[in-house]
């Protein structure tokens, strides 16, 4: 019998946690979802532009949205709103190249969405907002 360091009851990040992905540039899309997977997250959907995510997060259950404020068709702050329509409480999570930390941590608060991660990605920023996501801090 091996030794584990988990209790048998405590989940994983990855056991009944889904995450959609929304980019509009399949590298950053594919990198994100290397990073959660390492992380322990399995189930991964992608969305290429704003309109598509909002449909999708409508249709599936996801634990969280990873959304690029700046996509093609409708913006991830425009995606954001019509996902907070139709599911109010499902956590969304920007992802920025602005590294303008007022403007950007503005859209958040007036937007109520749950955080941002910038590009290029810490991968220990995004294991941190995991943590609090699994938790049900904000």
């Amino acid at each position: 019998m091996g030794i584990s360091t988990k209790s048998e009851n405590e989940p994983h990040v990855g056991e009944h946690f889904s995450i959609l992905i929304a980019d509009d540039d399949p590298s950053v899309r594919e990198l994100l979802m290397v990073i959660v997977s390492s992380l322990g997250v399995s189930a991964v959907d992608y969305a290429s532009n704003g309109d598509e995510a909002w449909q999708m997060a409508a249709e599936r259950d996801y634990s969280v949205v990873f959304m690029d404020v700046s996509m093609p068709v409708l913006s991830g702050i425009e995606a954001h709103k019509k996902i907070k329509e139709s599911k109010p409480s499902l956590p969304v999570v920007f992802i920025t190249g602005t590294f303008d930390e007022e403007s950007i941590i503005g859209i958040i608060e007036k937007e109520n969405a749950f955080g941002y991660i910038k590009k290029p990605f810490n991968i220990a920023e995004i294991e941190s907002l995991l943590a609090r996501l699994r938790s049900g801090a904000r």
